[in-house]
């Protein structure tokens, strides 16, 4: 049976090119660099190094051995963090605005149920308001939307300036009333464009929602 410390010693050698490099790697001496080498060797009965005085390579078999001796420390090493997760069960809703239920976002939510055995990841979009609502009756754990300043805050992940926009034929004199274009209640962007058009005593219709 191959010993993992062995294959890990070989590796090393390997990848820092020498006996040398590899010891300080592992922090070991270089004379136990060379025995787990000679007991590496011992075990599959065959040489896996040409040592010469200005090089080191590595044989036929050598090579072959590294590919296996890269697959089992790599698997060694999932399984030991795998086997030290905690194991997750239940479900966590999210709710996501849906100016932010774009593929990345949903992406990410994907990988973090996956790497979450056990755990059911759901996803709810639409309206911020109405989202926080749903929070706040416990229907959901978690809700990536947009606020504006001065509302109550979950925690700010980013900033972002509201601007006006317009389609191209509209010209620089405004209509009046204001053709608008908005999200249905609640929506903090569309609360806050009408206080806005109120206070500059600009007349507004809806004629998209």
């Amino acid at each position: 049976m191959l010993e993992l410390v062995l294959l890990r010693t070989f590796v090393a050698v390997f990848d820092e090119g020498g006996f040398s490099r590899a010891a300080a790697r592992l922090n070991l001496t270089q004379s136990a660099v060379s025995g787990h080498l000679r007991r590496l060797e011992e075990q599959v009965g065959k040489p896996l190094l040409r040592r010469t005085t200005r090089s080191l390579e590595m044989t036929q078999d050598g090579e072959r051995l590294l590919a296996y001796a890269r697959a089992m420390l790599s698997l060694n090493r999932d399984a030991l963090a795998d086997l030290a997760q905690a194991p997750f069960h239940g479900r966590v809703r999210v709710g996501l605005s849906e100016d932010f239920a774009q593929v990345p976002i949903l992406r990410a939510l994907q990988a973090f149920g996956a790497d979450r055995r056990g755990l059911q990841v759901e996803v709810q979009v639409g309206i911020p308001g109405a989202l926080l609502a749903k929070m706040k009756e416990g229907n959901i754990e978690l809700v990536l939307g947009s606020q504006c300043e001065g509302e109550e805050m979950g925690r700010l992940l980013w900033r972002e300036p509201l601007v006006w926009a317009w389609a191209d034929h509209t010209g620089v004199d405004l209509p009046d009333p204001l053709p608008l274009a908005v999200l249905p209640e609640p929506c903090p962007y569309r609360e806050v464009a009408l206080e806005r058009l109120a206070k500059a005593g600009i007349s507004q219709r809806t004629v998209m929602i």
